[in-house]
């Protein structure tokens, strides 16, 4: 008897196997019609896996009914088909149903329920429910307001690459509505909306950015040079090339923060690849000083120096005289070294260049004038010692004090807190802040586009 039971029952699930595979295989047939847009033959296939149970029939019935497609339009019907396809957990019937009552479309409007849906929707992956969800909550519209449940929804959505929950974060972040101000969150949520194409996304981190260098400026100025070169390397990974020069011109200089030569040519690098003047020249001048740079770095170098040379700048030519018994320039040149040096000390009255034209003089004269030559040519060259005098000379060109202080204050980003007359005021989460996050998000393409909305809905 428990032998005939234990069939029974192994009859039994695999009858349900076939049962769900048959299904499944009739929905397949049926979705392959439709998307060939045969929909008077996809209908009876897409309805019998639906009436058997099938979660995805009974959710692509119910879209067939919201567009009336194979059959008479009806919300109801359409309705209906998604309550029994959420029943089952299925993530797009429950967005669905969850518009349906957001927007009030053949139901009336109740925003706690559309909640609801769309909380279950998120739980279920998918991921414009958790969107919607999130900005219910941080909005409060129509339901009790939680900011840092909606956040979590939103960043959840995000993590599923929903552009929109993007944007909407960096802004949230960048506000600071509900949350502490955040710009390296807000620009990262922006960057990844950017590279999908959303040029809002990228006006909106561009302009971050910007203000991320003016705080920088600011509290370089209130001499917290570490604090400083965070916020303006942070603004310059996101493109804001003259962040890029600032960062530079500051490891250049060693005043707030420790020299560093690399550092500077790797910063002043990146605002010259954008064609910033002050990026190429600030790299140039790293160079001279001794930073390591790459071929092209050299190269753009000697064509700077040369340039401002022919152009009658005494420390152009200086540093390219320097460059000309530096090996590493590869454009070696003994006697034009030693013609520019002099050229600009007994012509120009350039005084830097005078002591390093008389030490090449007098390293170039025989040993037996009691000169300091050698036979071996100027070794001490090669040792590096002409990096030294190209250091004491200075740079390629004054490096001004233009766009160094800024006439702002801390926007609130920096970790580092300023004098009480340099704070800016702490905001705050108020029904003002919503309407404003209200105003922006309508501003991003909101989904569900084939659902017709009232007029005056904060999210079409």
């Amino acid at each position: 008897m428990r032998f005939v039971l234990a069939v029974l029952v192994w009859l039994a699930a695999a009858v349900g196997v076939c049962s769900a595979e048959s299904l499944e295989q009739l929905y397949a047939r049926g979705d392959a019609l439709g998307r060939a847009g045969k929909f008077g033959e996809a209908l009876p296939l897409i309805r019998q896996a639906a009436e058997g149970g099938f979660a995805q029939a009974q959710f692509a019935l119910g879209t067939m009914y919201a567009f009336g497609d194979g059959v008479a339009q009806s919300k109801t019907e359409a309705r209906l088909w998604y309550e029994k396809a959420a029943a089952q957990g299925h993530p797009m019937a429950l967005y669905n149903l969850g518009l349906y009552y957001d927007k009030g479309i053949g139901v009336a409007q109740d925003r706690v329920r559309a909640l609801g849906y769309y909380k279950r929707g998120a739980d279920a992956g998918d991921g414009k429910a958790a969107y919607n969800a999130g900005q219910l909550l941080v909005t409060g519209d129509g339901v009790t307001a939680d900011v840092v449940e909606g956040v979590r929804l939103m960043e959840r959505s995000a993590a599923l690459n929903i552009s929109q929950a993007q944007i909407s974060l960096g802004y949230i972040y960048q506000t600071g509505l509900g949350v502490p101000r955040n710009a390296q969150r807000a620009l990262d949520y922006y960057a990844r909306a950017e590279a999908k194409g959303f040029k809002v996304a990228a006006e909106r981190g561009l302009s971050l950015a910007s203000i991320v260098l003016e705080e920088g400026l600011a509290l370089e100025r209130d001499r917290q040079g570490r604090e400083a070169l965070r916020m303006l390397d942070l603004a310059c990974r996101y493109g804001q090339f003259y962040a890029c020069y600032n960062a530079g011109r500051m490891r250049l200089k060693g005043e707030v923060v420790a020299k560093d030569l690399n550092g500077a040519a790797a910063s002043f690098r990146a605002a010259c690849k954008w064609d910033n003047a002050p990026g190429c020249t600030g790299l140039g001048n790293a160079i001279v000083q001794g930073a390591t740079g790459t071929a092209d770095d050299l190269a753009r170098t000697v064509k700077l120096a040369t340039t401002l040379c022919d152009q009658g700048n005494v420390r152009g030519c200086h540093n390219l005289a320097i460059m000309k018994v530096q090996p590493r320039y590869k454009i070696y040149d003994q006697t034009g070294a030693m013609k520019l040096l002099a050229q600009n000390c007994f012509n120009k009255g350039f005084q830097p260049s005078c002591q390093p034209y008389m030490d090449m003089y007098n390293a170039s004269l025989p040993k037996s004038s009691g000169g300091g030559g050698s036979s071996g040519g100027m070794s001490w060259l090669e040792q590096g010692l002409i990096d030294v005098l190209g250091v004491a000379a200075g740079t390629m060109s004054a490096m001004g004090a233009a766009g160094q202080y800024s006439a702002g204050s801390y926007a609130g980003y920096s970790s580092y807190t300023p004098p009480s007359s340099a704070g800016a005021s702490s905001g705050g989460y108020s029904p003002q802040d919503r309407a404003d996050f209200n105003q922006f998000i309508s501003s991003v393409s909101a989904y569900g586009q084939h659902v017709q909305c009232r007029a005056g809905n904060p999210y079409c």
